[in-house]
């Protein structure tokens, strides 16, 4: 799921998200020894969302991608035909890893909220508040700030993020989560 030979590597959909693409492609490319590097048989567009996390678009890429399978029998019966990648445009992805997925209070607000999309499903962001995990399941940008919807904190199960305001008695912990921007 990249406008290749941009984004080559096992994490294209998190860096797009991460980068705060809003316009994208789907190559379907026929496979050499190299990775992301064969030959590109077509390509789709698609649009990436002001809120859709990976997850999100690892569906809708998956839609798009049966659409196009009917190009690899083309393809194979010489209706179609390949083209080369442009080696000048080659970019490629990093490992994204549950280091990578923790919120960062020298990061800008916009940043960490990409990052807190790019890393769900899988492994999810988080925050370190007085040696807590607080990980964030699902939040929705407005206004320059995180609003939070579902929240865990480490060990414990899945809530509504108001409901955790709500009972939480350290104010000291939600004023840190203020400092990320986050909206309570």
């Amino acid at each position: 799921p990249s406008d290749l030979p941009k984004y080559r590597g096992a994490t294209p959909l998190q860096t797009m998200i991460l980068n705060n693409e809003r316009s994208a492609k789907l190559s379907l490319i026929k496979m050499d020894e190299k990775m992301d590097h064969g030959i590109i048989i077509s390509q789709k567009d698609f649009s990436i969302g002001d809120n859709e996390t990976t997850l999100d678009l690892k569906i809708k890429t998956a839609k798009l991608a049966s659409s196009m399978l009917n190009d690899i029998f083309l393809f194979i019966d010489g209706k179609i035909h390949g083209q080369q990648q442009n080696k000048k445009n080659c970019t490629s992805t990093q490992k994204i890893n549950k280091q990578f997925c923790q919120l960062k209070l020298k990061n800008e607000i916009k940043d960490n909220y990409n990052k807190i999309k790019a890393c769900y499903p899988n492994p999810k962001a988080y925050l370190i508040i007085d040696s807590n995990h607080y990980i964030i399941h699902k939040a929705i940008f407005i206004k320059n700030k995180i609003k939070i919807e579902k929240f865990q904190r480490e060990g414990r199960n899945i809530i509504n993020f108001n409901d955790f305001v709500n009972g939480e008695k350290n104010t000291e912990v939600l004023d840190k989560m203020r400092l990320y921007g986050i909206l309570i």
